[in-house]
Formats: C-alpha cells, structure tokens, sequence
C-alpha cells in the first residue's frame, strides 16, 4: 500500500506536468500570435503616419497653387491692359 500511493502520486504529478507543458506551449503560440498582431499593428500605423504626412504635404500645395492662381487672376486685368496698349 505504501508503494501504491507513491505510485499513484508519481502519476497524478506526471500527467500535471505534461498538461502544464500543454499549457506553456499554448501561451507560447499565443504570445506569437500577439507579436505578430502587434507588428501588423505598427506596420499600419507607419503606413498612416505616411499618409497622413503625404495628405498634409498635397494639401499644403494645393493653398499655395490656390494662393498662385488668385494673384494671377488678380494680375490678368493688368497684363490685358498692357496687351492692348502695346498691340502684343
């Protein structure tokens, strides 16, 4: 009877060690996944911040462009004077 229980525990203590080794393996593939989550996460918030600097840049040109096109049609007037007074 002595042997028996030691036994017994031996084997309770065998199979709690290998659903512990399960259980790490599990958390280990988990931890993966989440790494590999966390990197696609980054990867698109890189993208975004390029956009947005892209999107910020383009919209920057086109105030300037606006800007270039009201002198110019501010300056039209005065460049048709000068057309007619001088035959051109």
């Amino acid at each position: 009877m002595f042997c028996f229980c030691y036994s017994e525990e031996i084997t309770d203590l065998t199979e709690h060690i290998g659903e512990s080794g399960k259980t790490i393996h599990e958390l280990e593939k988990g931890k993966k996944i989440a790494e590999n989550e966390k990197a696609e996460i980054q990867t698109a918030l890189e993208e975004a911040e390029v956009f947005k600097m892209t999107y910020v840049h383009r919209k920057k040109i086109q105030q300037e462009t606006l800007g270039f096109v009201t002198v110019i049609r501010e300056l039209q007037p005065s460049y048709v004077f000068y057309l007619t007074i001088f035959h051109l």
